[in-house]
């Protein structure tokens, strides 16, 4: 009966020791929910041991979750005060009072009781040295630490006559160095720690790895940190942690769709706090996945107060093309914040909200002066935004040329002055549109004679930067027409000729009306020469691409001219001292 007894017991106390350690690897791979049911579970026994654990739990979720960090140190205090209530000689309560101290950054109140712990067991317990190490080192953001502290435990336990070789007291050697900043020694205790990983834990292999890559990503060495962070993938492709710090070493790369890749495994592998997704919001933004940043700051409305929250959602709803939306959210984010925060960006996505948000049935946009308030502002302040091709759109729509053909100036003056980016076929190709069109709309006794020119000039760059785009042939040819309306001077025939040219296996219908434009003017040309072969030659192309075309039809088959006016007969005149004829009576 004794015997049985005691294998029920060393069972009992096996089974334990065993649903700690999961609960631990569940706690190390943030899988909170799962670890926190396992840490209750256990706590109900009402041991001062399973105490210890339900109030570590707490403290490491603190660490992470600062939008729960004061109810989950309470409740750590709760469960280490229940711990010593339960048993006044458990020491490891009392590192676990001193952790809480830590975090609340009370270092002296928390290495008395650390130490108070220590002299209780005379400094022999090296699960209560492991423990109290370890809480030297928890606390790195937010709270207390003492590293050198961590490290002289650590090594006080490898000069115990009675010890084991943990790989876990090792990890925390690690986590002191790194503090520290001292990457060099931090590698070697790691190192050590996959040394004494005799049972080859998977999850002990990948945490300590994630911790090797961290160093070296600390050190710069982003070789040697990829090589950290896949080793612990191969070792446990779910340990969560890992995946967190891969995506922001691809973030640190500029690489933010793998950085938002990275950072959605993490979350699907853990369960992650609202700043984790409130994190991920901001990769997946930033890879312009807009609407996965929407959904996940949905998931986390009301439960953060971050100011990047409407500024994301009203830039996402913008690109989104829902501008109510956008604007609604930046508006509310413009009255919260000083005029200090407030960003360039702020303004040029009010601006772009109100350019999309109405417009009339032709395409006018309504709330123009709003728009154009808000973009005017954004554009001279903001160095990597070009809010001058917004204006210049804006501008363009509402009919105001030269004043969209000044904003596209001011655009293609910007990129000019970017190392990373040059003015583009399109930027060229709209000024000289706008220049053209101020002076073509503008009534004949105000025409501007300086933006033709300017036109011309456009155009020309855009012909140098794509040679066989035809478009830029024939809108020099449109300007060069009206630069030299009698036609004396042939000036845009060099030009319509060259569109001909470059359309000849292109006569598309998109094309037809274009290459009939140019052949009239051609034709225009012959005629004033007194060209006739010539004449009728373009005037055939004319018919042929535009067969209702009425100055064609005149030329083959001109109208007849107006008949003669016939003039009335004379009346005979009275001989002198003739009567007149008597009038007729109307009975």
């Amino acid at each position: 009966m004794l015997v049985t007894t005691l294998l029920l017991a060393i069972g009992l106390l096996g089974a334990r020791a065993q649903d700690v350690q999961t609960a631990l690897r569940a706690l190390d791979a943030e899988r909170f929910a799962a670890a926190r049911t396992m840490f209750k579970q256990m706590a109900a026994s009402n041991s001062a041991e399973s105490q210890f654990y339900l109030g570590y739990f707490y403290l490491r979720t603190a660490n992470v979750d600062s939008s729960k960090r004061a109810v989950m140190l309470d409740s750590a205090k709760m469960a280490f005060d229940k711990g010593v209530a339960t048993d006044a000689k458990s020491a490891l309560n009392m590192v676990g009072q001193g952790g809480v101290a830590l975090a609340g950054k009370n270092l002296a109140e928390g290495k008395a009781k650390i130490t108070q712990a220590l002299d209780m067991t005379k400094n022999r317990d090296e699960n209560v040295m492991w423990r109290a190490a370890e809480m030297y080192t928890l606390f790195e953001k937010g709270g207390a630490t003492d590293p050198a502290e961590a490290i002289r435990l650590v090594d006080a336990i490898g000069v115990l006559k009675k010890k084991t070789e943990r790989p876990d007291y090792q990890i925390v050697k690690g986590d002191a160095f790194l503090i520290r900043n001292d990457g060099g020694n931090a590698v070697t205790a790691y190192e050590e720690a996959l040394r004494l990983n005799t049972d080859n834990s998977s999850s002990n292999i990948a945490k300590i790895q994630t911790r090797i890559g961290k160093v070296f990503k600390r050190g710069k060495n982003y070789v040697e940190t990829q090589k950290g962070f896949l080793n612990a993938i191969q070792a446990d492709s779910n340990y969560a942690p890992v995946y967190q710090e891969f995506g922001e070493l691809w973030l640190m790369a500029g690489d933010y769709k793998r950085a938002a890749q990275n950072y959605r495994k993490y979350l699907e592998k853990s369960e992650g706090t609202p700043e984790d997704r409130l994190r991920y919001a901001k990769f997946a933004f930033l890879s312009k996945d807009y609407s996965n940043a929407v959904a996940q700051l949905d998931q986390i409305k009301g439960k953060l107060k971050d100011t990047d929250i409407n500024r994301m959602y009203g830039y996402s709803y913008v690109e989104l093309n829902k501008p109510d939306l956008g604007v609604e959210n930046l508006q509310q984010l413009l009255q919260a914040l000083p005029d200090d925060k407030e960003l360039s960006t702020d303004y040029g996505y009010l601006g772009r909200g109100y350019s999309m948000l109405e417009a009339d049935s032709a395409g006018r946009i309504l709330n123009d002066s709003l728009s154009l308030q808000f973009l005017s502002k954004a554009a001279p302040a903001d160095t990597n935004n070009n809010y001058f091709a917004n204006i210049a759109e804006v501008k363009f729509k509402k009919k105001d040329y030269k004043g969209a053909a000044e904003a596209y100036q001011q655009s293609v003056d910007w990129k000019e002055k970017k190392s990373d980016e040059k003015p583009s076929p399109n930027d060229y190709l709209s000024a000289g549109r706008s220049y053209y069109f101020a002076y073509a709309t503008a009534p004949k006794e105000s025409r501007d004679s300086t933006l033709l020119p300017r036109a011309d000039s456009a155009f020309v760059k855009l012909a140098e930067l794509v040679p066989e785009f035809a478009a830029a042939q024939l809108w020099r040819g449109r300007t060069n027409a009206l630069m030299d309306p009698t036609g004396v001077k042939e000036q845009a025939k060099p030009f319509y000729e060259k569109y001909i040219e470059l359309q000849k296996d292109t006569a598309t219908a998109g094309r037809r009306t274009e290459l009939a434009e140019a052949n009239k003017r051609l034709a225009y040309y012959a005629q004033v020469k007194q060209d006739m072969p010539k004449a009728t030659e373009h005037f055939t192309n004319v018919r042929n691409y535009n067969p209702a075309d009425k100055d064609a039809e005149n030329f083959f088959n001109p109208p007849a001219p107006p008949a003669a006016a016939v003039k009335p007969a004379a009346k005979p005149k009275a001989k002198p001292g003739a009567k007149p004829a008597p009038k007729k009576k109307v009975s």
